[in-house]
Parts: C-alpha cells; sequence; structure tokens
C-alpha cells in the first residue's frame, strides 16, 4: 500500500515531536501559528519586533526643546541695565524757558544727591503740541528723575483741569492721608494696585503731582528739595 504525505508548506505545519518519561519520542499535535496579515504584509508573532530607530530629525527637534527654554533664560537673567543705557537729558535751559513764559511758579528739585539722573524736561504752553503731539490743554511743566536705585520719580506742575492731570499722573489714585512737607499739606494718593504713590499739592495758580513707586517717605523727600529759584 502506497502512503501519500502531504507537501510540506505554509498550510501544512511541521509537526512537533515530544519525549515521553520513558524516553520515547512521540509525535505531539502541531503548533499553530498565528499569522496576522496587515495589507500586503504578514506578521509571525514568533518573530521578535524591531523598533525604529531614531533619526537625526528626532535627536535635533529633543535637542530643540531643550536648548530653547535654555537660551530664553540665560537672556533674561543676562540682559542688565547696561545693555540700555540711561539717556540723560540738559533740563536747565527747558526750566529757564518754562519759568519766563508761565503763569505759575515752577518747582524744579535742588541738591539731589549724587546719582540722580534727569531723563525728562518739558515744557508745554497751553494750546501748543506737546509730548504727543496733541495740544496741551493746560501750561505744563513736566521732569523726570531716575533714582540712584533707577525708580523714575515724576513730577507734573498745570494751571487747568486739576482733576484730570492727578488721575493722570497718580494712575487714579485714592486718597491715602496727607504729608506736612515745609510747612505745606501734600495730599496722599496710592494707586489701585498699590504700586504707586502720589503727593498732590493744590495751589492758587497751579496744581503739582509727584508720583514714583515708592514709599511715602522717600517722596516726601524728593518733594523737600523742591524749588521755584535755583
Amino acid at each position: 500500500m502506497s502512503e501519500t504525505r502531504p507537501a510540506s508548506g505554509a498550510g501544512n505545519p511541521r509537526p512537533r515531536f515530544a519525549k515521553s518519561d520513558d524516553g520515547t519520542s512521540f509525535q505531539g499535535p502541531p503548533r499553530e501559528q498565528r499569522i496576522i496579515r496587515v495589507g500586503a504584509l504578514c506578521e509571525d508573532r514568533d518573530v521578535a519586533r524591531t523598533t525604529r530607530q531614531a533619526t537625526p530629525g528626532d535627536m535635533i527637534r529633543s535637542l530643540a526643546l531643550i536648548v530653547i527654554p535654555l537660551v530664553v533664560i540665560a537672556i533674561l537673567f543676562t540682559n542688565t541695565p547696561d545693555d540700555h543705557p540711561v539717556r540723560e537729558v540738559d533740563w536747565k535751559p527747558v526750566l529757564a524757558t518754562g519759568r519766563k513764559e508761565t503763569p505759575f511758579e515752577v518747582l524744579a528739585p535742588t541738591n539731589l544727591p549724587e546719582g540722580w539722573r534727569a531723563t525728562r524736561g518739558a515744557w508745554g504752553p497751553l494750546g501748543q503740541p506737546h509730548l504727543n503731539g496733541e495740544a496741551s490743554p493746560r501750561n505744563l511743566w513736566q521732569i523726570g528723575f531716575l533714582s540712584p536705585d533707577d525708580v523714575f520719580v515724576d513730577l507734573n506742575q498745570g494751571d487747568a483741569r486739576p482733576r484730570e492731570l492727578v488721575d493722570q499722573q497718580s494712575r487714579e489714585g485714592t486718597p491715602d492721608g496727607n504729608s506736612a512737607i515745609a510747612g505745606q499739606s501734600w495730599q496722599r494718593l496710592v494707586s489701585p494696585d498699590g504700586r504707586t504713590k502720589s503727593l498732590v499739592l493744590h495751589g492758587p495758580t497751579a496744581t503739582t503731582v509727584v508720583s514714583a513707586d515708592l514709599p511715602y517717605p522717600a517722596l516726601e523727600a524728593y518733594v523737600a528739595t523742591l524749588s521755584s529759584s535755583g
């Protein structure tokens, strides 16, 4: 009797042999192959899977995520005041002109300690174009100094629309008491966020506002240097 054996191939898995406890071999059931078809490809789960190798582009993107924040932090911490030098102005000629033309007594600091730098000095007659190019609603004198600690102290004097002037320069400040300086009572104002303090003097011919992000004692010391002469 002839015996026909099935041809070997993908459809006929090879028999699997095993040994019994007495050492004899016997044929076990064929091992089932699990084949998953994905499109035109097949994957045998008995074969170890391979992972995609990182490309140079992946490495560059990963480095960028690390390096860019470090660069930003370095710029922020190395951006010192020396990178933006203070532009000082010669304010005394402007002061002299203002005192000749203004109808009120113009105040300016005298005998400031070393380290104070003038960064603004402007005189704007009523109706004339001023800092923003618009006609000034008042005779307006402005002078600003940087303290040795780089805090800007602003002085503004005007003879019209005092409420508007005070609100602008004090950042909508609200009353916060009074300061007695050289025999005069200056009103204290504090901005809504508590940062900016202002001292206001309502005189017979002009309103004076001195503002800075400083405590009141520092502002009072600055106001004590103000004079209408010298």
